[in-house]
């Protein structure tokens, strides 16, 4: 039974994100596998606001295909050496810890939609993309102290 209009929205509005349209004719998107391709849109949904999740195959089986039995762990880690390959992810590990970074998460997301807020998850070394939208009353706040 089709889930009418009305009750999607509720749960597609609550974290936007954009996926655009360039990745359905990126060559090297395109070059991965399908189960890679199908990742990495899921990886955009899910990624915090500074484009940043776990990284570990377990982790983002169970994040980004919980309803799919037939996509392994294994087929996980080989998609993330895919995308990271072609250079959409980056990984990297803190302290023993596995995480995932979008590449080039600001051009992806731009500046709409409404807040941008820290990253749960720490940064890969040496990255210096983060931001975070700050409500001009908060500006004129922090500047005032």
């Amino acid at each position: 039974m089709p889930v009418p209009d009305r009750e999607r929205s509720r749960f597609y509005s609550t974290r936007p994100r954009r996926v655009p349209p360039e990745f359905c004719t990126d060559e090297l998107l395109e070059s991965c596998s399908v189960t890679a391709a199908l990742l990495m849109y899921r990886t955009v949904s899910q990624a915090d606001d500074q484009g940043r999740l776990p990284g570990s195959a377990k982790s983002i089986r169970a994040t980004c295909f919980a309803m799919r039995s037939e996509i392994t762990e294994r087929k996980v880690a080989s998609a993330i050496g895919e995308l990271v390959g072609a250079g959409f992810l980056i990984r990297y590990e803190i302290d023993g810890r596995a995480f995932l970074q979008v590449d080039h998460w600001t051009d992806l997301q731009g500046r709409w939609g409404c807040r941008a807020y820290p990253s749960r998850y720490p940064a890969p070394p040496g990255w210096t993309g983060d931001w975070v939208n700050v409500k001009p009353e908060e500006s004129a706040a922090s500047d005032a102290n």
